[in-house]
Formats: structure tokens, C-alpha cells, sequence
């Protein structure tokens, strides 16, 4: 026992020392090639989905992260799209004009909520679209909201955490705290 933990911290030391060579970022994620061969028998691509026509977009770059509820993938785009897609064959359910996303958004109870570019945290429902309730923040939502209770809570880029009630979208509170500028929350 003590053998490998002192392995373990000296591994760490050694590595954290520049003593042992180990690549971090070993490819570029835009070019979507492995890194190394990984064979048909472990992983494959099923189908592909793009968010814009890759011509004429300037920034065709996406940050948002996407949500899997029942058998559909919810995913935001940076052109203001929001995709619905039946999770077996990228095939579109519904799609949704919300402004600009870029983080996942989150399923509860058939509901899904997204944070947007623009400040807005929507409520929909998850199998049709259908907006229930939106909530104007003062700054961009760049974060995954989160559940607490019967609360929807989330932060902006205004240096809040703002929860609404999960039903009606109503405000329930906020904190709000002068952040130093190296910090995010």
C-alpha cells in the first residue's frame, strides 16, 4: 500500500516537473479525425448533423453541449437554431429559433430548459417545442442551469445565480456578488 502511493505521488511530481514527456492536447478537435486508427469493431459514426452550411458560415465552430432525453438529442447552435433530433438517425423532430446557445441544456419531467447567448433561459416542451415560459436574465447564460427542488437556478455572465420557479418561470431569488475578473461563476 504505501509502495504504490508513493509511486503514485512521485508519477505525479515527475510528470508535474516536466520530467516525463506527456501530450495534452494531441489532436485538433475541429478536423473530427482520431487520433490514432480505432477500428469499425469499436467505434463508428452513426450519422452526422450539421447546425449550418459550412460555406458561408463565418464561425463555424459550436460549443454547446447536447441533452439526451427518452430518444432524442436536444442541441444548440451558434446561428440560433435549436435541434430536436431522434437520437437513432439524426433525423429532425422539431426545431426551434431561441438566439444563440452554448451549453446543454437540461430534461426535466418532459421539460427542457436552455440557456441562451442573449440572456434568456426558456422552457419547452420536449416533445413538441412548444415554449411553456422564458425568463430574461441580465447577461448571457453560458452555463448548464441546474434543478434544485421546484427551482430552475442558474448564472449569467452578469455575475448572478437567479433561480425561477421550474413551473411558471416566475423569479423566486438572486445572489449577486462583485466578482473579481480572473473568476467566473
Amino acid at each position: 500500500m504505501r509502495l504504490s502511493t508513493a509511486l503514485i505521488v512521485v508519477g505525479s511530481l515527475l510528470v508535474g516537473a516536466g520530467c516525463v514527456r506527456a501530450d495534452y492536447h494531441r489532436a485538433n478537435a475541429m478536423s473530427a479525425e482520431p487520433i490514432e486508427p480505432l477500428g469499425e469493431d469499436r467505434l463508428s459514426i452513426h450519422w452526422k448533423f450539421a447546425t449550418s452550411d459550412r460555406r458561408t458560415e463565418v464561425a463555424p465552430q459550436e460549443f454547446a453541449a447536447a441533452a439526451v432525453y427518452a430518444d432524442t438529442l436536444f442541441i444548440g447552435s451558434a446561428t440560433g437554431t435549436f435541434y430536436a433530433l431522434r437520437s437513432s438517425n439524426g433525423a429532425v423532430r422539431w426545431r426551434k429559433e431561441l438566439g444563440s446557445v452554448s451549453s446543454a441544456p437540461i430534461v426535466i419531467g418532459g421539460t427542457l430548459y436552455v440557456g441562451t447567448n442573449d440572456g434568456v433561459l426558456v422552457a419547452l416542451d420536449a416533445q413538441t417545442g412548444a415554449e411553456r415560459w422564458r425568463y430574461q436574465s441580465r447577461g448571457p447564460i453560458g452555463q448548464s442551469p441546474a434543478v434544485a427542488g421546484d427551482l430552475i437556478v442558474f448564472t449569467s455572465e452578469a455575475d448572478q445565480v437567479v433561480a425561477v420557479d421550474s413551473i411558471t418561470g416566475k423569479f423566486k431569488w438572486q445572489y449577486k456578488t462583485e466578482t473579481p475578473e480572473e473568476y467566473t461563476l
